[in-house]
């Protein structure tokens, strides 16, 4: 049995091919993994989005609805509540104007320099 061996340079890039393509193989299932990963985030927030919308839509009738019916109530039968009247309301005098207090002049009060405190 007579073994061929290549020269050494050859071996060498062999080798390096074989890692380069290992790596290559590597990389792209990596992105393809990726990418079926962040398709299917993607398509679940857009399903909880839509969700939301819905709810939104359902809410928003659900208050228009709730306001109507409000609204109908008032007009039939007026459930004690009653217009102001005049005589009703109460009027509140303005406060006596205090007087305007001075403020520290700024460069009088001078504040100590921080000092740096390390941990």
């Amino acid at each position: 049995p007579q073994t061929s061996t290549l020269p050494r340079p050859l071996q060498r890039l062999q080798t390096g091919v074989t890692v380069t393509i290992a790596a290559i193989g590597t990389l792209a299932l990596g992105l393809y993994f990726w990418n079926v990963s962040s398709e299917r985030s993607w398509s679940q927030s857009y399903r909880q989005l839509e969700q939301l919308r819905r709810q939104e839509l359902q809410l928003t009738s659900s208050n228009a609805i709730l306001r109507d019916q409000l609204l109908r109530q008032a007009e039939k039968a007026p459930q004690g509540l009653v217009a102001a009247k005049p005589d009703d309301l109460i009027f509140l005098h303005p406060a006596q104007a205090r007087p305007q207090r001075s403020l520290p002049n700024p460069a009088q009060t001078a504040l100590p320099t921080p000092t740096m405190v390390g941990y």
